[in-house]
């Protein structure tokens, strides 16, 4: 039986918010002082051992099939920021029954959401109502009115309970979510076409859990797709790529070019497989730039990064050969230290708990921005 809905939406943005004043659930996010549920992913939590998994919406899943974890006086559910998975995970709890028969299809969009993956044999109808959520949450796309103003906590509740009904609709009228759906389908399946036909090759460096993904320049342009939000393009839609390789270490080559990324799965508290501990992209950025003999050639956000990346710096063509880039990055990665593990404990916040990812929440999938995480150790070695 599914546990009573809470019946209040709300949204976290930072400062005095009406979480800090109530008990409450928190989803995709890092605990405040009052909150008496975690469910979320994020690095640095504490959720309850058998709510664990991989993304915060299969958590609250969760919490649907294990009665007595939500105090019966708790009756706020509170949104870290906004996102799919996170707004997936809200529904889950504020509309449990609604939630219940439709969990295939929640936690397909919340993997969709932030980890560009779609469903066994191709996109389904958690991958569309996925992209469809993700296209009506960014500011600059959005038909909807208020999403750029979200941040605004007087008016967060109400347009929360807008996107609850705005989701509970895409859920039961598939063919609305597959028209938002279809320009970000059809870019992945061109790039799904390439791969098929040999224009996109994957090579997998097992030891090391790298695919290296080589480009023929004469991909189309249309199979290209973005990631983190759009803060990195990729010649490949990442939602073909990650279909196409387990490896959560990805290096493209496309025309010479080489950029590295580690996936958003190994920022997080992943939990249905282990993975790979990061290393730090900067040092290896220093080395690339000592062989290209010309400082800021490359550039490396840090390791504590939601998506960590390694490219030639804006407007610099490296003089590198790609496999030498790609002998470079394998070296790095087997000796360089560990210098991300999800487990390491959360930082205070303001008000004592974990601190949020930004000042103001995110709109559009994967929108972290957590400067605050940088210089964290972790917590043991991991290979």
């Amino acid at each position: 039986m599914s546990p009573s809905p809470l019946g209040r939406p709300a949204l976290v943005p930072g400062g005095p918010t009406e979480a800090d004043r109530a008990d409450h659930v928190l989803v995709d996010g890092a605990p405040r002082e009052r909150t008496v549920l975690l469910c979320s992913h994020w690095p640095g939590g504490d959720p309850p051992a058998a709510l664990r998994r991989d993304t915060s919406t299969e958590m609250a899943l969760a919490v649907l099939a294990t009665p007595g974890l939500v105090p019966p006086t708790t009756r706020l559910a509170a949104l870290d920021h906004l996102d799919e998975d996170g707004l997936a995970a809200l529904y889950v709890l504020c509309r449990p029954d609604e939630a219940a028969p439709r969990a295939s299809c929640l936690a397909g969009l919340a993997r969709l959401g932030d980890f560009d993956v779609v469903e066994e044999g191709g996109p389904g109808d958690g991958a569309r109502v996925g992209w469809a959520l993700r296209r009506l949450l960014d500011p600059a796309r959005s038909p909807l009115a208020g999403i750029a103003g979200i941040e605004r906590p007087r008016l967060a509740t109400a347009l929360l309970e807008g996107l609850l009904a705005t989701l509970d609709r895409l859920l039961a009228e598939p063919a609305t979510a597959a028209a938002l759906a279809e320009p970000e389908e059809a870019a992945a399946a061109l790039a799904s076409a390439a791969l098929a036909g040999g224009a996109v090759l994957v090579e997998e460096r097992p030891q090391a859990h790298l695919a290296v993904v080589r480009v023929d320049p004469a991909v189309p342009p249309g199979a290209a797709g973005t990631l983190g939000q759009g803060r990195l393009n990729l010649p490949v839609h990442p939602a073909a790529l990650h279909a196409a390789t387990a490896a959560v270490r990805i290096l493209v080559v496309h025309g010479g070019r080489c950029t590295y990324y580690d996936r958003y799965e190994t920022w997080v508290a992943y939990a249905s497989r282990p993975l790979p501990a990061r290393r730090d992209l900067t040092m290896l950025a220093a080395r690339l730039d000592e062989r290209e003999r010309c400082a800021g050639a490359w550039r490396a956000t840090p390791a504590s990064a939601p998506v960590a990346v390694l490219e030639p710096a804006p407007g610099r063509a490296s003089r590198l050969a790609p496999d030498e880039v790609v002998e470079a990055l394998v070296a790095h990665l087997g000796a360089a230290p560990p210098a991300w593990l999800p487990g390491a404990p959360a930082p205070a916040g303001p008000s004592g708990a974990g601190a949020r990812r930004s000042a103001a929440p995110t709109a559009g999938t994967s929108g972290r921005a957590p400067a605050r995480w940088r210089g964290r150790r972790p917590a043991a070695p991991s290979a």
